[in-house]
């Protein structure tokens, strides 16, 4: 073929999207003083250079390394070190500066925390850097807060001998000196902590070298005590309880099965399902099981104590809690004069409590659920024969109260529970309500139905007789209760129609179940 013809050359300059120009002195310069800082573009280049080297030496010990990956570049001043020097370097001067400086001679640079941190890990890094702060706070004779790093001139107080701890004991003479002397309280965060050892929060009963020898004790898992011998028991979930009456009687009350895990079951005694495991090490492995909650987090309804410090359970919604707390404050009902049942649901969700697999609770859980249902079923006759049925906030969308008559009338109307007769009656709409709603304290004798079960048609003829024609037409409300079965209820319309001779001869004459 003949010959491919050469192109002639172009007349016009190459044209650059950006302007050229010749490097000045100064920019020359510029550059220079770039590579001495660490360019990252010439790093870059600079690496390579040297990774394309068939071995590299080792600036400390001169060692000749064929692998690479024993060979660390710093990335400010490019010295290569193996990686073993360099970490020595890092423990040596950790915990007497807060920085390490290059190991070559005359190098200004240091090592930066991410080379730090790849060498030796994040966490022994954290606690060579702790170690400098304490030592550095002692030489300096201040306080140094374990959590935020503050740094604080810390003066001894006054010893006091009637400090308590925890339990409410009164502390001994030694554990009251260490208290005024090393116990301190960060002016940055507040955190609570032993000056001396650190510890978080202060350990109140101890001396520093108590609470040493105390956390590697065995300990009782209800009182926390140390254990010295024998515990309450040989059973294998009952090893960690001490003798003490009040421990002994909470191991009664517990499950006494050991989980697959190893641990030892939180629950009562009697479960038909155990309690997933509490450890914090088990719930971290799975926190759905529990909601993340641990034998250390509060129970949910005194919130005094930890979940491990008596038999605890889970109600249906998940949220736990001890075994007698709840019991107790289901069986003490409602706290005021007026019927509610806030008592019976759950404080973190307001869900009912209930435990199927505990037959006690079940119980009393039924006795509850037939008062709410007379309540609610008399509620809701009560709202038609007041006319509230009618209420716009029954039939308005953007209400709460939108469709939800139950919910509406259990609000709006109050019940008592009568102290002869034991049933709920009513005593008023609850925006009437004044002295008695949230009363602290009231008497259940107080809490009586006023006429009860009128024998409709002789009680009724005989207010007639007695009393007037005039009595039903003053008070239609009542003549309306008898007809409908409201006779039940306290007849507050008929005594504010009354003068003080009928309401005698009423009271005298009316008879009571």
């Amino acid at each position: 073929p003949p010959p491919m013809p050469i192109p002639a050359p172009d007349p016009k300059p190459k044209e650059y999207p950006f302007p050229i120009a010749n490097k000045s002195a100064d920019a020359k310069q510029a550059d220079k003083e770039e590579q001495k800082v660490g360019n990252p573009k010439v790093l870059d280049s600079r690496i390579d250079e040297r990774i394309n080297e068939s071995s590299v030496f080792c600036n400390v010990c001169n060692t000749r390394f064929l692998d690479f990956n024993q060979i660390l570049y710093l990335q400010r001043c490019m010295h290569a070190f193996c990686k073993e020097d360099i970490k020595k370097h890092i423990f040596k001067q950790l915990p007497e500066s807060d920085t390490v400086p290059c190991l070559e001679k005359g190098c200004k640079y240091f090592l930066i925390q991410e080379e730090i941190d790849i060498l030796i890990g994040a966490e022994a890094a954290k606690k060579l850097h702790d170690k400098y702060s304490i030592a550095l706070s002692k030489s300096l004779n201040c306080t140094l807060c374990p959590k935020c790093k503050n740094m604080w001139e810390h003066s001894e107080g006054k010893i006091d001998l009637n400090v308590k701890d925890e339990k409410g004991q009164v502390l001994n003479r030694k554990a009251a000196e260490n208290y005024a002397k090393f116990r301190a309280r960060c002016p940055t965060c507040s955190t609570d902590f032993c000056a001396h050892c650190l510890t978080t929060p202060y350990h109140i009963a101890f001396t520093c070298e108590d609470f040493k020898s105390y956390q590697g004790a065995r300990k009782c898992r209800y009182c926390k005590d140390k254990i010295e011998g024998a515990g309450a028991s040989s059973l294998p979930a009952f090893l960690n309880i001490c003798k003490k009456a009040d421990c002994a009687a909470l191991m009664q009350k517990a499950c006494d099965k050991v989980l697959a895990c190893g641990h030892s079951c939180f629950g009562f005694r009697g479960e038909t399902k155990c309690l997933p495991c509490l450890n914090e090490e088990c719930v971290k492995k799975n926190p759905a099981l529990t909601r993340d909650q641990k034998e250390d987090d509060y129970c949910l309804v005194c919130y005094t104590s930890g979940l491990g410090d008596s038999p605890s359970l889970m109600p249906e919604c998940g949220h736990l809690c001890h075994e007698d707390c709840l019991m107790n404050r289901i069986k003490k009902r409602w706290s005021g004069p007026r019927i509610t049942f806030s008592f019976c649901e759950c404080p973190a969700c307001r869900k009912w409590a209930s435990v199927p697999n505990h037959p006690e609770i079940t119980k009393e859980m039924k006795l509850i659920t037939t008062l709410y249902e007379e309540i609610k079923k008399k509620a809701l006759e009560r709202i038609k024969f007041e006319g509230l049925d009618k209420d716009k906030r029954l039939h308005d969308p953007a209400d709460k109260f939108y469709n939800k008559p139950e919910e509406y009338a259990m609000t709006r109307l109050c019940y008592y529970m009568c102290f002869k007769c034991k049933k709920p009656y009513f005593g008023g709409l609850k925006n009437c309500e004044n002295v008695n709603e949230g009363a602290k304290e009231f008497k259940e004798e107080d809490l009586v139905v006023v006429l009860v079960f009128l024998q409709a048609v002789q009680e009724e003829s005989w207010i007639v007789q007695n009393m007037g024609k005039n009595l039903l037409n003053l008070n239609a409300d009542f003549a309306v209760l008898l007809h409908n079965g409201f006779a039940g209820e306290q007849l507050i319309f008929v005594n504010l129609a009354l003068t003080n001779k009928q309401k005698e001869i009423m009271l005298a004459n009316v008879p009571f179940q």
